[in-house]
């Protein structure tokens, strides 16, 4: 199964200084709520380019996770990909552009992930199990519970990526003393 997910927000500065963030890596996984520590290193040293292989290391609901990721493309100012090198398939993509009074960050993620069957009662026999798998088949249960994990894994990480947008929105702009007062 894929899961891609596309969110923007407008924020009160340049768009130069979006992209400044957007490039630092470290900060900006820092600012997503849901990730409690980060360390990103560059694997080789020198500027960062298209090829270049980072080692991101966060924790998140108390999991430490560690992947390689490489920038997949770059645009100077406008642009940023990168997609993973590690057993479970996903890509970033960061867009900048200009619009009246500042600039859009657009943030697109995708994410492969295999579907877990959910725990059944367990048939004794080999011929027990594969009637169960047969009815399942046949109820569409097994497709309707692919479907609701997909939406529900989807809800998620849209709730989390516009969290992390408009945490984002708040740094830039307290940091740029554009931030307006919450109603």
């Amino acid at each position: 199964m894929r899961i891609r997910l596309k969110r923007s927000v407008d924020i009160q500065v340049p768009p130069e200084t979006v992209f400044q963030l957007v490039m630092d890596l470290e900060k900006r996984i820092r600012l997503n709520p849901n990730v409690d520590e980060v360390s990103v290193e560059p694997e080789n040293k020198g500027p960062v380019r298209v090829g270049t292989v980072f080692h991101v290391r966060l924790k998140s609901h108390g999991q430490i996770i560690d992947y390689r990721c490489r920038l997949s493309a770059l645009e100077p100012g406008r642009l940023l990909e990168i997609t993973s090198l590690t057993g479970r398939p996903f890509g970033m993509r960061v867009r900048v552009e200009p619009v009246p009074g500042g600039a859009r960050l657009t943030h697109e993620e995708w994410l492969a992930f295999e579907y877990e069957e959910p725990p059944r009662s367990e048939a004794g026999s080999v011929l027990g199990k594969l009637a169960q798998v047969l009815a399942n088949g046949l109820s569409g249960q097994a497709a309707e519970d692919r479907l609701y994990q997909t939406a529900r894994f989807e809800e998620e990480l849209d709730l989390q990526l516009k969290q992390w947008l408009k945490a984002t929105k708040a740094d830039l702009e307290k940091s740029a003393g554009t931030a307006r007062p919450s109603p």
